[in-house]
Order: structure tokens, then sequence, then C-alpha cells
């Protein structure tokens, strides 16, 4: 039983670090999902349904690619609260294979992961030296 409380909680842990980089990495390329809702998202961390979508060419956080959208819900700026709401969800039918206080511990890291794979992935963009750390 060890191993495989193990082997979920690994599974756990790479599919938060995957769906953080895959947002991470939409934000810092400017793209907004329309709908960017739980069932968008795979067990694998890649994300499907794109269409439609936009490329922002300006920072501008409250852009919408869904023109129905007037309440706000799916602005480019919430993509990384969306999937960690996603990774919160998931959380429910895993419980009973991973511990919640891990699950939770392993989700407590989510702004981190992103605040330092966005950083790396802007720098990249921009031609500094990857990895560059303050």
């Amino acid at each position: 039983i060890s191993i495989s409380w193990t082997l979920n909680q690994a599974f756990y842990g790479e599919l938060l670090h995957r769906v953080v980089q895959l947002v991470a990495e939409w934000v810092a390329a400017g793209f907004t999902h329309e709908v960017l809702d739980p069932d968008k998202i795979s067990l694998t961390g890649k994300s499907f349904d794109y269409g439609p979508f936009a490329l922002i060419e300006k920072w501008y956080p409250n852009f919408t690619a869904a023109d129905f959208d007037q309440t706000g819900i799916h602005v480019f700026a919430r993509q990384p609260a969306i999937c960690y709401s996603s990774m919160k969800l998931l959380q429910e039918p895993l419980v009973m294979l991973i511990s919640r206080d891990r699950m939770e511990e392993m989700l407590n890291a989510f702004h981190q992961i992103y605040t330092d794979h966005y950083c790396s992935y802007l720098q990249r963009r921009l031609g500094f030296p990857y990895g560059l750390k303050e």
C-alpha cells in the first residue's frame, strides 16, 4: 500500500507541476483561452479545446476572448486562478487514493511554482539567461 500511496502522490504532484507550467507559459505568451473551465485540462497536464482563443498584444489583464463574458470570469489574468481551482476540484475524486492534507500541501506550492516558471519563461522570451534569479 505504501508504494501505491507514493505513486498516487507523485501523480498529483507531477500533474500540478504540468498544469502550473502550462498556464505560466500561456500568460507569458499572452495566450487567452476563451472559456477555461476544469474540463479543458486533461490528466496529462495539457489543455485541449482551445478554440476560440486570442493573443494579447499588450498587457491588459481584463482582456477576454469570450465576447459573451460580461462578468469577467474568463479574463486573461484569471487563468492561473482557474487552473488552481481545477487542481483543487481534482482533489475530490483523488481523496480516496491520496491524503487530502498531502494534496493541499502540494497545492500550496502552486503560486511559487507559477511565479518561478512564469519569470523564467519571460526571461527566455526577452533573451536573458535562462533561470536568472534576483
